[in-house]
């Protein structure tokens, strides 16, 4: 089991000169527990992610779809690494291996179904 210890706080802190790397490479390496990763980052990020994509597409017309695309897709894809490096830091490992086959189905739609992805659903 990895360091399911380490929290934001931790990671973030105002006297690291690389705190967003950090945070960054934190989630990617599988450093937060998988409560962490699923209520932080996954739900309430991309959720976070999500709205400022949908501003930006709203207020900047053409221009706005790039950039909103530039935030969505990367956080998107930064997400699943996270919840999927993330998903044995957990007391129960039937969970741990429920949030992968979530992950893996989540990703095989998008690349199935890019629609979905893209926003153009909406």
């Amino acid at each position: 089991m990895r360091n399911s210890a380490l929290n934001i706080g931790d990671v973030m802190n105002v006297n690291n000169p690389h705190a967003i790397e950090n945070f960054l490479t934190s989630g990617s390496r599988g450093y937060f527990s998988l409560w962490t990763a699923i209520w932080r980052y996954y739900f309430l990020g991309r959720i976070i992610a999500f709205a400022i994509a949908v501003f930006l597409i709203l207020n900047f017309g053409f221009f706005g779809w790039f950039f909103g695309f530039m935030v969505w897709i990367p956080y998107w894809i930064w997400s699943l690494i996270t919840l999927w490096r993330c998903a044995p830091n957990t007391q129960w490992p039937i969970l741990g291996y429920m949030i992968r086959v979530w992950v893996y189905c989540e990703a095989v739609f998008a690349v199935f179904n890019i629609d979905a992805l893209t926003l153009t659903a909406w």
